[in-house]
């Protein structure tokens, strides 16, 4: 980070904390942050003013909360508290002391550095400046809503700038909260640091009177959601009959701002450790320990919510317990509703993600994810993905049979992972049952007697694992040898089935013949789940119906009355698709009317392929959702054009790897941009706001680039602040004064800003359209430097104008526009593609309605030839093969190498 780009911090400490106050600074200026001000709080007369002055100035405001911090009654954490409500996201309390919280504080996103090392302390400290969420999405819970949104991490500068004079030492030292520990729970004695996390800390310890070792769970931050979680564990746990595979709590204790949970001692560490250490048996043997212990919580009507590798430890024998049920929740046997969304990403079960009605057999998806990383040694959907790439693939993306294992055991793993809760076993015994029996016939008889991993299992269970194999008596739920009539997923998704086999007796013919594209039940993708306009229904109900066909068909032939042919002809399918997904924006944003307009479209030209539309963050983050081909072929997303040269090139500052495998599948129309200020702020042009806070798009978004490109060529680079907080929120500081502007890159009219403007008509736009011609030589130089020799130069940003029936009150504006289109993999169904490619010129009207839905006024999105034959993003981003030979039908091929 050079020093021009560097953010401003300002740390607000009380005397007390001094030490921690200049070993903040010391990390924050290391890592090229300027440190604005970082005094203890003095009472003279220039204090407030000086105060105000730096908080002002400041970026980022670290307030370092102690008990003695919060106890303080001066200007100074009055002022910070003032400063962080007029300003979203800027104030980061960074715990160094157990600290009971203010409510302002405590709804706030925490970084803890309490029971912590220098290495680990300095980790989270400047991950949480950074806004970067810790713990990571796949090592801790995920409390939506409360945790910091994700960040671009500045990188480390190249020399760093000079220590302080006098180097502060690392103040934390943990034998100091043992001791404090050790004070609030006088039968133990206290040992070692076990582990810290989001969560807190953990000590090891032992009972004097009963010389029973413990493991003692101190929390973190005595914030109220945090403390109810704590509690809310405790007593679901020692509420539980004991159970071999559950975790014991011997007590629970709240004394001197500490919260503690004292549970046993299991020193055999997580299941984490252990995964690349698991043969298939070991694995399968984990599936059944973990299927008894929800069995087992399950009957007490207590869901987990959390089942995941961190939450399964082993004890000095080997025997493996689950732990960490501060999520749980009681449910009524029927379903408990999600009140929040609350889990682990990458494991959680697609009603966990929709807020839908919750069950025993959404602990079952998180088992069943699970089992499938410890079988095929990958995670389900991949490696290192976002959290909206992995709720995509949760709701809408069919995994196929984890790679290299037994089909009988692959097929209770996918059973498991449908997703409607519905097709899952109905229960955690059920599913223990058909993994034992699938484990019999896959690995012989005596396979959990050679297994590593000690299990403790009811005598059904014990059954299904050691019962005779197939040819004998079966043991239960094991497969008979009668004829199964299956139906299996598409394009190889899945081997085994959503719901169990329909069979037929052995004496009846097999003459039965299926509609080769009839879905199976593990094609459900969830009817839509994520679409809007009621169109994912229709996929449901034609799931439902081919069902009920389906199982009318079979009961007729096993009666042996009719041999069955297709008489109809099947619901047309696009392509190779029968389930395609459309990233497009905001709920609301004209991309999420884009989206829903092309998920239409499909449908009804298909009906035998289901279409969803995703709202997502924008274009950065559908740019990365098509990034690994293996799970891109029924994937589409709409972005800014100029953001995926950024993608395809990989520009550092938004993509630091390059998505080579990206291509164009064609153009819709434009985003301009719009400028948003007060009307009484006296500002007439955009160079009138050099050196003001204006809000712009998160980091990586394509308004955040568009606005930094902007007032670069004004000569006041660093006026645009990225920004996570929706439009709306951001519109309502510029109307309490609180920012100066809004910088908001999107189709014209957008619905927030024109709500905005009609109450009161408080704000006006500004014309940005005369930066058009520098903002050109700024992109061909900095995207021409990534390119090299590869670059085509031309006219990527044009002027548009804002027109008054956009937004009430505004008169004409010309704005700065660039294009938006439709990308894909390079690996994308060639058919979805080609239809897509003609369906943005041949619907043309139809998108054009979606953003202008009084007819726009006599506007229309471009032409081929306007579009695709002259933007040099065609250039700099190769059209897929299938739109590649639309264009070239219509003559409206790119004029450069890139595009043929």
């Amino acid at each position: 980070m050079s020093r021009g780009d560097a953010r401003r911090v300002f740390i607000s400490a009380a005397d007390a904390d001094r030490g921690w106050a200049q070993w903040i600074a010391l990390q924050l200026r290391q890592a090229g942050y300027i440190v604005e001000y970082e005094r203890s709080w003095q009472a003279d007369a220039s204090f407030p003013a000086n105060m105000d002055n730096a908080l002002a100035r400041a970026d980022k405001i670290i307030s370092v909360v102690s008990p003695v911090y919060i106890d303080q009654s001066t200007y100074g954490l009055e002022a910070v508290v003032r400063t962080a409500r007029n300003r979203d996201g800027v104030l980061v309390p960074v715990l160094v002391a157990p600290t009971t919280l203010p409510p302002l504080l405590g709804r706030l996103s925490h970084v803890s550095l309490i029971g912590l090392d220098e290495a680990e302390a300095q980790q989270r400290l400047l991950g949480g400046v950074r806004g970067i969420p810790l713990p990571r999405a796949d090592e801790g819970v995920l409390w939506l809503g409360s945790v910091a949104p994700t960040r671009q991490v500045p990188p480390a500068p190249a020399t760093p700038p000079p220590a302080p004079k006098l180097p502060a030492p690392f103040p934390g030292r943990i034998d100091m909260l043992a001791d404090q520990v050790a004070r609030a729970l006088p039968p133990y004695e206290i040992g070692a640091r076990l582990g810290a996390g989001g969560f807190g800390v953990v000590f090891e310890g032992r009972h004097r009177a009963l010389n029973r070792r413990v493991a003692v769970k101190v929390l973190s931050a005595d914030r109220e959601d945090a403390q109810a979680r704590y509690s809310s564990e405790a007593r679901v746990l020692a509420n539980l009959d004991h159970h071999a595979h559950v975790v014991r709590v011997y007590d629970y204790v709240e004394q001197d701002e500490l919260h503690m949970i004292i549970m046993e001692l299991l020193s055999g560490g997580t299941l984490t450790r252990r995964l690349r250490r698991l043969s298939q048996p070991d694995a399968c043997a984990v599936g059944l320990a973990v299927a008894e212990a929800l069995s087992h919580v399950h009957g007490h009507n207590v869901l987990h919510r959390d089942i995941k590798p961190d939450n399964m430890l082993f004890d000095d024998d080997g025997l493996l317990k689950v732990t960490d049920f501060g999520i749980a929740k009681i449910f009524d046997g029927s379903g408990a509703s999600a009140t929040a969304i609350v889990g682990t990403p990458k494991y959680m079960a697609p009603e966990q993600i929709s807020g839908e009605r919750l069950g025993p057999s959404t602990d079952l998806y998180s088992l069943a994810a699970v089992l499938y990383e410890l079988l095929s040694g990958q995670p389900l959907f991949g490696q290192d993905l976002s959290v909206p790439v992995l709720y995509h693939r949760h709701l809408n993306v069919v995994p196929p049979p984890p790679a290299g294992v037994p089909s009988e055991i692959g097929a209770v793993v996918v059973r498991a992972l449908a997703k409607q809760a519905e097709q899952r076993h109905p229960s955690a015994r059920d599913f223990a049952l058909d993994l034992a029996a699938a484990a019999r016939e896959s690995f012989g008889q005596n396979w959990l007697a050679s297994s590593a991993v000690t299990v403790q299992l009811s005598e059904e269970v014990r059954t299904a694992v050691t019962g005779p194999l197939p040819g004998g008596h079966p043991g239960p739920r094991s497969k008979t040898s009668s004829t199964s009539v299956s139906v299996p997923a598409s394009g190889g998704a899945a081997a085994g089935w959503d719901t169990p086999p329909t069979t037929v007796p052995p004496h009846v013919p097999s003459v039965v013949s299926v509609p080769p594209t009839a879905p199976a039940p593990g094609d459900d993708d969830r009817g839509g789940r994520g679409g809007r306009g009621g169109r994912g229904g229709r996929g449901g109900r034609r799931r439902a119906w081919l069902a009920v066909g389906f199982a009318v068909m079979v009961a007729l032939v096993a009666l042996g009355l009719v041999v069955l042919q297709p008489d109809d002809e099947p619901p047309a399918v696009l392509g190779g698709c029968t389930q395609v997904t459309v990233f497009s924006g905001g709920e609301g944003t004209p991309y999420d009317g884009y989206g829903t307009v092309l998920a239409g479209l499909i449908e009804d030209a298909y009906p035998g392929t289901s279409a969803n539309n995703v709202p997502t963050a924008g274009s950065a983050a559908n740019l990365e959702s098509v990034r690994i081909p293996a799970n891109a072929r029924c994937l589409l997303a709409v972005s800014q054009l100029n953001t995926a040269v950024d993608a395809y090139g990989g520009t550092p500052a938004q993509f630091p790897t390059p998505i080579k495998n990206l291509r164009i599948v064609g153009p819709l129309g434009f985003d301009l941009v719009h400028l948003v200020v007060r009307r009484d702020a006296g500002f007439t042009r955009a160079a009138d706001l050099c050196g003001r806070q204006v809000l712009s798009g998160p980091t990586r978004s394509g308004t955040f680039q568009i606005g930094s490109a902007l007032f670069r060529v004004l000569g006041c680079e660093g006026s645009v602040r990225p920004e996570e907080a929706a439009l709306t929120d951001q519109l309502a500081r510029v109307r309490r004064g609180a920012v100066d502007a809004v910088l908001w890159a999107g189709g014209s009219p957008t619905a927030e800003i024109r709500e905005s403007l009609r109450d009161g008509e408080w704000a006006t736009l500004l014309p940005t359209g005369d930066s058009v011609g520098p903002m050109i030589n700024d992109w061909n130089g900095r995207v021409g430097t990534t390119f090299g020799a590869n670059f085509v130069a031309g006219d990527v940003y044009t002027a548009e104008e804002i027109l008054p029936s956009d937004y009430p009150g505004v008169g004409r504006t010309l704005a700065v526009a660039v294009p938006n289109g439709v990308v894909a993999n390079q690996s994308a169904d060639p058919d979805l593609v080609a239809f897509v490619a003609r369906a943005l010129f041949d619907d043309r009207s139809t998108f054009e309605a979606a953003l202008w839905v009084d007819g726009g006024g006599g506007r229309h999105f471009p032409t081929a030839a306007e579009s695709v034959a002259r933007n040099p993003v065609y250039c700099l981003v190769p059209l897929h093969p299938s739109a590649r030979t639309y264009y070239a039908e219509t003559g409206s091929v790119p004029g450069c190498t890139a595009g043929t």
